[in-house]
């Protein structure tokens, strides 16, 4: 809660050995669909991976250029395509069965050993903004002049996560925007990162999307591209019931722009508990949701 609810005064930790064996297998998909039907019987079975999670193949094998040597489903396309990662640690048989047991539920063809790479920390967002530049550069889609980055999260149903994230790449074909995402396939978290550029007058030439002239002289219009996208990408997540909060990013948006999002009941809770252990409104007052 950003110190707004309490402050932390103690820390225990609790320290474990490191695994006698780990493995993470990369599984190449077609789409995001066959993902979160993989995922789905992998949630189901008896394995418990210690990772599962979507990134774009592009992101992943900046993360962890091991992947790339992966590469795309048959089907898929290659920069944009979908990824699974499905890591497991522990003893060695313990791995190795549950290392088969996905390959038989995915059919995979093929698995690496990346260590512990087959983590994306929170701490590397900047990364992933990074390899999206890069691709964007690349591929002349990317910002231009004027751009504008945020990043999101989502919380939705596990199985309704792969749907957001579709949704989410399908309003961002509408508004010019270009999208990175990271699905936690067990948590039904959804990280987006997005960026929006300032169109130029020559991109503009025939498109109905924006008044060329404004759209061409407004330094705001790439914020104003990200902000129709979060908004509606924030619509569709609160009808797979779920919601989106904004990570990063947010200060080229509105100031009328909420960042947080409608916390629902909650908010009562949370109210009361700053009502009564900050009653002065000393810890970081307005700092968290619902303007506590």
């Amino acid at each position: 809660s950003f110190g707004v609810l309490g402050v932390i005064t103690e820390v225990n930790l609790r320290l474990l050995p490191r695994a006698e064996a780990q493995a993470l297998l990369v599984l190449p998909l077609e789409s995001l669909a066959q993902g979160g039907e993989i995922a789905a019987q992998i949630l189901d079975s008896y394995v418990q991976p210690l990772v599962l999670e979507a990134l774009p193949l592009r992101i992943a094998a900046a993360i962890a250029p091991a992947v790339a040597t992966a590469g795309p489903a048959p089907g898929a396309g290659s920069g944009g395509a979908p990824v699974l990662l499905a890591g497991f640690a522990g003893h060695q048989a313990a791995v190795d069965r549950s290392v088969a047991e996905v390959r038989h539920v995915a059919e995979v063809r093929a698995a690496l050993g990346v260590g512990d790479t087959a983590l994306l920390r929170d701490d590397q967002a900047e990364a992933v903004l990074e390899a999206l530049t890069g691709y964007t550069a690349a591929t002349g889609t990317g910002p231009r002049q004027g751009g504008a980055s945020v990043a999101a999260r989502a919380t939705v149903p596990i199985r309704r996560a792969w749907e957001l994230v579709e949704t989410a790449e399908s309003l961002a074909a509408t508004t010019g925007a270009t999208v990175a995402y990271r699905i936690s396939a067990a948590r039904g978290i959804v990280d987006l990162w997005a960026q929006a550029s300032m169109p130029s007058a020559a991109g503009l030439a025939g498109t109905t999307a924006l008044p060329q002239t404004t759209a061409a002289e407004d330094p705001n219009a790439a914020s104003g591209l990200l902000m129709a996208w979060l908004a509606d990408v924030r619509r569709a997540a609160v009808a797979l019931g779920g919601q989106l909060a904004v990570t990063a990013g947010s200060t080229p948006l509105s100031p009328g722009f909420d960042a947080w999002g409608d916390p629902g009941p909650a908010l009562r809770l949370m109210k009361g508990i700053k009502e009564r252990f900050d009653s002065n409104r000393i810890l970081n007052p307005g700092r968290f949701v619902g303007g506590i």
